[in-house]
């Protein structure tokens, strides 16, 4: 395939897309297994290329992650999981640009060494399938990695930086960060990516949340079928998509190790970038809802 050139925004989006809260917190020191379920809807919006319409374009993320984490003396704990994602989109005959389903299949390993109460380093990678129904497997394997030092500043206050490596995007290397804040027992603030909210926790159960979310990710794509009108086909190329979402919602954590997230929001910035084509597909803002499950036990 074709080298990637360096570029802009998504490509420094989607290098953030692995530090959030949740791989900032201190994880417990027991041996676990999980296993998540998630879908998300966002709906119809217009689709323009070059500043023609294409029709319109609806989204639809399916998700199925599981994994088993196990602690190492006091220093160390190891993950190993399996994660399928698949982004289906639904379009209008005028809109042939985007393939009607991209898929990553992937090994995710994750190792955390702490040093102590203050320092910690996060190491993962995640080599798998990333592409659509018509590339070559070959073609589609990708193995992106993190590294990122965490620094337990105060009892409330953590900082984290690190780098991302990902062949597939448009800048392979990137820098990421993460900040999160306990403000007291109830408020929590995390800033970063993929998600930068502000939750309150109403009792022990139930915390309801609201801030910015992104989605997107990169795949190898070899379609000759989707073609501009200028007859520029998509074979053989690299496409990254992503929205930004503004999201509200809650998470309930039952007694019995089952948590439930319900969010719906507004999303916007929703586009389909083949980065080394100088092709990019923007679809206008519209709805969308979300519903996970996840089971600790």
């Amino acid at each position: 395939m074709k080298s990637k050139p360096i570029s802009k925004l998504l490509g420094f989006t989607a290098g953030l897309t692995l530090v959030s809260a949740g791989a900032l917190r201190a994880q417990p020191p027991q041996e676990r297994y999980s296993i998540m379920l998630g879908g998300s809807v966002t709906g119809s919006g217009d689709a323009e290329y070059s500043g023609d319409k294409l029709g319109e374009v609806e989204t639809a993320r399916y998700s199925v992650e599981a994994s088993h984490m196990i602690p190492v003396g006091e220093q160390w704990m190891f993950e190993a999981g399996l994660g399928y994602n698949l982004l289906q989109t639904d379009q209008s005959a005028g809109a042939p640009l985007v393939p009607e389903d991209l898929t990553k299949f992937a090994v995710n390993l994750r190792a955390i060494w702490r040093r102590d109460d203050e320092w910690s380093v996060l190491a993962s990678i995640s080599p798998g399938f990333y592409g659509d129904d018509e590339v070559d497997v070959s073609d589609g394997l990708n193995v992106p990695l993190m590294v990122l030092g965490k620094w337990q500043k105060t009892e409330n206050l953590s900082l984290a930086l690190g780098v991302r490596v990902d062949v597939f995007s448009e800048m392979p290397v990137l820098p990421v960060f993460g900040v999160e804040w306990k403000i007291n027992s109830e408020w929590q603030l995390a800033l970063g990516a993929p998600r930068t909210e502000l939750r309150y926790q109403w009792n022990e159960h139930l915390s309801l949340y609201g801030g910015a979310a992104l989605e997107g990710e990169s795949y190898a794509v070899d379609n000759p079928s989707l073609v501009t009108a200028s007859g520029r086909s998509m074979g053989d190329t690299y496409l990254s998509e992503m929205e930004i979402r503004a999201v509200a919602g809650f998470e309930y954590r039952f007694d019995t190790g089952v948590t439930l997230n319900v969010e719906g929001g507004y999303s916007f910035g929703r586009e389909f970038d083949y980065y080394d084509k100088d092709v990019k597909l923007e679809v206008d803002p519209a709805a969308f809802g979300a519903v996970s499950v996840s089971f600790d036990f």
